[in-house]
């Protein structure tokens, strides 16, 4: 379930995500290992992983006790974890190496093209044998749309693509927001207007080849139909995720207990 957002991120099938609400960005850094106050360009990532809207279908959530959970309503599970934690983090220590004030824009926009595209390897990667959508019925809800991999026994309520493809654009988005920065210090120092490299910073660049493949390798080899017994359980509604004794909480650390699902990163 989807509200609307402030500003627009690079896709627009994202911009309607909804956006962290319950919790607090000096904590939420500090999970991080950020500290928020520093004026770091870590400090500037933990800022914009923060701003950004969780991934499609997940939601924020309190329990009764004041603790913080992510729900996704598309898949049914939950999560003490955000969904994204993986993402943040390993974008973070892309970033931790672009902290020295030496650094030039150069080899700060090759280290961020460089993450970019192992990651996305990592997606095609992951992406390999997944097909669909297949249509599986369902008494309460009528026909539903799912996804499989059937080499790997694996199914999913959302589109595989869809879940790499976001995550790919988050990462884009802290790396443009760290490297238009050192554009600015580089110049600064150098006394020079700022310079950015297109190819990270425009959404047409970077962003715009790592995205498209993805859409062709969407159904490339779907088969004719899907055995039934593949299609996710259809059962519906938050429930707090197991262990609740490590649980985020507005003053807590973050519990490193992740949902389940295949495409948490």
């Amino acid at each position: 379930m989807c509200c609307g957002s402030q500003d627009t991120m690079a896709s627009d099938r994202f911009e309607n995500c909804q956006r962290l609400v319950y919790s607090d960005f000096a904590a939420f850094a500090h999970v991080l290992g950020v500290d928020p106050t520093d004026g770091s360009l870590s400090a500037l990532a933990a800022r914009v992983c923060y701003e950004s809207p969780l991934p499609p279908h997940w939601t924020e959530q309190v329990d009764d006790q004041g603790r913080i959970y992510f729900y996704n309503n598309l898949a049914d599970t939950s999560s003490w974890g955000h969904p994204l934690d993986e993402a943040f983090t390993a974008t973070l220590a892309v970033v931790k190496e672009l902290e020295s004030p030496e650094i030039s824009v150069e080899i700060a926009s090759s280290k961020c093209q460089a993450h970019l595209e192992s990651v996305f390897q990592w997606a095609q990667d992951a992406l390999k044998g997944w097909a669909g959508p297949f249509e599986a019925a369902s008494p309460d809800e009528g026909k539903l749309e799912y996804f499989c991999n059937m080499e790997k026994g694996e199914s999913s309520w959302l589109n595989p693509c869809l879940s790499y493809e976001y995550n790919l654009t988050v990462r884009h988005r802290i790396l443009t927001a760290v490297l238009t920065e050192v554009g600015y210090r580089t110049a600064s120092l150098e006394h020079k207007p700022a310079k950015v490299d297109d190819a990270i910073v425009s959404d047409s660049g970077m962003l715009q080849s790592l995205k498209l493949p993805l859409e062709v390798i969407r159904l490339a080899q779907a088969p004719a139909s899907a055995p039934d017994a593949m299609s996710p359980a259809t059962s519906r509604g938050p429930s707090l995720p197991e262990g609740t004794d490590t649980a985020r909480s507005f003053i807590s650390a973050r519990s490193q207990v992740l949902s389940s699902r295949d495409f948490d990163f």
